[in-house]
């Protein structure tokens, strides 16, 4: 995994170890003793609160869209086992390709919804599964989650942010629509449709 920023899953737990699933951009810091991963979290979220407390995490790399979109919206339904270092677990599927165990170095709150986290890696693990590039349809699905994560989080608080990502929502479902199978039509689907609660908060009315 080289330099630059990428999307992922990550896992943390509560102080009663309760397990969190949540979908996460991060950025890989080289340094010259090692390597830091930069996150950005929505706060206060269970992901970033959880992170606040024990100060531990699993980032796992998956390269297929269907595995985020589960941990977006069916976390239940993933598999998890647990972590060699660290008490947060792992997904367990094939689609995993890296693990990486890590502890929080630093974190700061921006006071602008943000948690910036500095994490250093303590432990990876490799599967045989394979990093491969993304359909336009699979990136369309991809683009399509992180907005509505950005359309949940700032619906309530910041309408230009939250435009903005409706914005592109609407695109890549346009986009998904013309170009993916009938599976991801289906997933692009019940997002629009949940979608559509936040949107109405900004005066949108979304259908599909």
């Amino acid at each position: 995994m080289g330099a630059g920023h990428c999307e992922a899953i990550l896992v943390t737990v509560d102080y009663l170890g309760r397990p969190n699933v949540a979908p996460v951009g991060l950025e890989l810091l080289p340094g010259a003793y090692g390597c830091s991963l930069r996150l950005r979290l929505y706060y206060p979220t269970r992901t970033s609160l959880n992170v606040i407390s024990t100060r531990e995490l699993t980032i796992n790399m998956t390269s297929n869209p269907r595995l985020v979109y589960a941990a977006l919206l069916h976390p239940n339904s993933l598999r998890l086992k647990p972590s060699k270092l660290v008490t947060p677990p792992s997904i367990d599927h094939e689609d995993v390709a890296l693990v990486i165990e890590c502890v929080a170095r630093s974190q700061a709150l921006d006071g602008k919804g943000w948690l910036t986290l500095l994490a250093a890696p303590k432990y990876l693990s490799v599967s045989e599964a394979r990093f491969k590039p993304l359909s336009r349809a699979e990136a369309a699905l991809l683009e399509m989650l992180i907005a509505y994560t950005k359309l949940l989080f700032f619906a309530g608080h910041d309408e230009d942010q939250a435009v903005s990502a409706l914005n592109v929502l609407l695109a890549e479902y346009v986009t998904l629509s013309r170009l993916g199978d009938e599976g991801l039509r289906r997933i692009a689907e019940e997002v629009m449709e949940l979608a559509a609660i936040p949107a109405s908060l900004l005066g949108y009315r979304v259908e599909v």
